[in-house]
């Protein structure tokens, strides 16, 4: 306040608020409710459970793909849940592994559902709108979710509608259907002009496939690429601990070294990104390819 001659007056000044985190924290045993994007219509709900958490997710291929019974991680695996109940805008799941005091499930987190069929093809529309912008402004434009020759013979002919031979293309193994099929999408992607490379996409990789099967995939894809003589990325939390915290587990510097046999290692941003990269160039330059 602002003394006058007999009045007083209000002043203040207008800051930053702070933003408040969304999240809803889940617990083994709870029920999830996944609805559809909140801006469409909402029908028929597939729970009546008053208090249940809920979410929304905007992707209609999760409503079409998943069926009670099957399995649902979110997060990279943090949470995992089985689904209960399906309709047209409401999902249903169970939490069955979660942290002790609850774990929290924020926005625009991963979700995983490894024994559900996926009804979409691995180009989706916004993928093809994209692929305009991707052409004129990258080098490099790294395809998800392939899963078939379909897909690569869609992107084949928007590659070649919009004359972009020289566009580099990275076919991102994320899936057991991509796994299975690499070796007649390598051989149907390489009638393009275009630069080709293949991702081991880890992350996603390993939730859809069982991370005990890791090892194995990641082999079996270098030896895939290097029959076909295709450059291949090794990816998801390389040096991950060194780059967010400065200090790298053994584990971490071991796997960069089984990285070797790759022709690229990708490295995730961070606090200590410099310093990741400096330990990085030290190992892979120390000897020789295993």
């Amino acid at each position: 306040y602002i003394k006058g001659n007999k009045k007083r007056s209000s002043y203040g000044c207008v800051v930053d608020v702070p933003h408040v985190e969304s999240f809803v924290r889940l617990k083994v045993g709870d029920l999830l409710v996944i609805t559809r994007d909140s801006s469409e219509e909402q029908h028929e709900s597939a729970s009546n459970k008053v208090g249940s958490p809920r979410v929304t997710c905007s992707s209609g291929y999760l409503f079409d793909s998943v069926k009670p019974g099957e399995t649902i991680a979110f997060d990279d695996e943090k949470i995992w849940g089985v689904i209960k109940g399906t309709s047209i805008t409401e999902i249903v799941v169970s939490i069955t592994r979660a942290g002790p005091r609850g774990t929290k499930l924020g926005p625009e987190k991963s979700i995983n559902i490894p024994d559900s069929k996926i009804m979409y093809e691995g180009l989706t529309s916004k993928d093809i709108i994209d692929l305009d912008f991707v052409g004129t402004h990258a080098d490099i434009a790294g395809i998800s979710f392939v899963r078939n020759v379909h897909d690569i013979v869609v992107l084949r002919k928007e590659l070649e509608k919009r004359k972009l031979e020289h566009l580099g293309i990275v076919l991102k193994i994320e899936t057991k259907d991509g796994l299975k099929n690499l070796p007649i999408m390598i051989l149907e992607a390489m009638k393009l002009p275009n630069p080709l490379g293949v991702m081991i996409a880890r992350g996603d990789l390993a939730v859809e496939c069982g991370w005990e099967m890791m090892a194995d995939i990641q082999e079996q894809i270098l030896s895939i690429c290097s029959a076909a003589h295709v450059p291949v990325i090794w990816a998801t939390q390389v040096l991950e601990s060194l780059v967010k915290t400065g200090v790298p587990t053994r584990a971490e510097i071991t796997d960069v070294a089984c990285g070797r046999r790759a022709s690229c290692i990708m490295l995730n941003k961070g606090k200590h990104i410099l310093e990741a990269i400096d330990t990085l160039d030290t190992i892979l330059k120390s000897s020789s390819p295993i």
